[in-house]
C-alpha cells in the first residue's frame, strides 16, 4: 500500500538502519520498553513535584 502511494507521487522509500548492528530484535524491544518506562516515571515524578509545590504554597 505504501509503495503504491509513494510511487504515485514519484518518491522513494529509503530504509536507514545501523549497518553492522549485532543487536537482536529482543534487545531492541527491551531497550524501547525501558525508555518508555523512564519517560513515564519522569512525567509521574514531575507531576508529583508540581503538586507538592502547589500544596506547600497554599499553606503559606
Amino acid at each position: 500500500m505504501f509503495k503504491r502511494l509513494f510511487r504515485k507521487f514519484s518518491t522513494e522509500i529509503v530504509v536507514v538502519s545501523e549497518v553492522g548492528s549485532k543487536k537482536l530484535d529482543s534487545q531492541e524491544i527491551i531497550e524501547e520498553i525501558i525508555s518508555l518506562l523512564y519517560c513515564y516515571s519522569m512525567k509521574f515524578y514531575s507531576k508529583r513535584k508540581i503538586q507538592k509545590i502547589r500544596y506547600d504554597n497554599k499553606g503559606i
